[in-house]
């Protein structure tokens, strides 16, 4: 379910990717944690990721996730308060329209690896070096991480409301002020109300590759 990468931190961070990527999208080596990489997409239960967590006794736990991996990560510190010592969120996205998810998966049931190359597309928008990179480097492994059904069920967790619990752990927000996948206006409210610290980054919604991301990860 999960790999651990000890760089000697005595700390670790879980590491949850958006919908279409890997958690090796993000730059690990920047990461000033030990880390915890899923093999597989992670969705709610979390009970097998839980007993897990728990076996990295002595280890200070936090969990940043990306996209709909922010999504998966909130949902995780509702249900465990304790577990958790700080939450990062980056490019946390508002709900999809119905019928945008209802579009995407069509696509993902008819053909999985062409609607991924067309959302590749999106991420990255105009910054085709970026894209470039991807392609070359990443996005035969992201391909393969992802499962039709996993994507469907991704899609679905886009849709609902989430419900934006009161904050128990050290809470932090990285958001592009140029993303138009997940705009910033469309931010909660009660999101940005409850966070401890909220970063904007000039990006769009690919900003794993932002050196300032790290930064500021690496300081929490």
């Amino acid at each position: 379910m999960i790999s651990f990468i000890d760089k000697g931190q005595g700390r670790s961070l879980l590491v949850l990717p958006g919908w279409g990527f890997d958690p090796y999208v993000f730059d690990i080596k920047a990461l000033s944690y030990d880390l915890v990489l899923p093999k597989r997409p992670i969705f709610d239960p979390f009970d097998k990721l839980s007993q897990a967590l728990k076996g990295l006794s002595g280890q200070q736990i936090s969990v940043i996730g990306w996209s709909l991996g922010a999504v998966v990560a909130l949902k995780m510190v509702e249900k465990w308060p304790h577990l958790f010592v700080k939450v990062i969120l980056a490019s946390y996205p508002a709900p999809f329209p119905q019928k945008v998810i209802n579009e995407k998966i069509l696509e993902v049931e008819k053909e999985k690896d062409r609607a991924l190359r067309g959302f590749y597309l999106e991420v990255f928008g105009k910054t085709m070096k970026h894209y470039r990179k991807f392609k070359k480097e990443h996005e035969k492994r992201c391909l393969s991480f992802w499962k039709k059904d996993e994507l469907v069920n991704g899609l679905r967790q886009l849709a609902e409301k989430t419900k934006i619990p009161d904050f128990q752990v050290e809470t932090l927000i990285i958001h592009g002020k140029k993303d138009t996948i997940s705009p910033v206006e469309l931010l909660p409210k009660s999101l940005l109300k409850g966070a401890d610290k909220t970063i904007f980054l000039d990006c769009g919604h690919m900003i794993l590759w932002e050196k300032d991301l790290y930064e500021a990860i690496n300081k929490l």
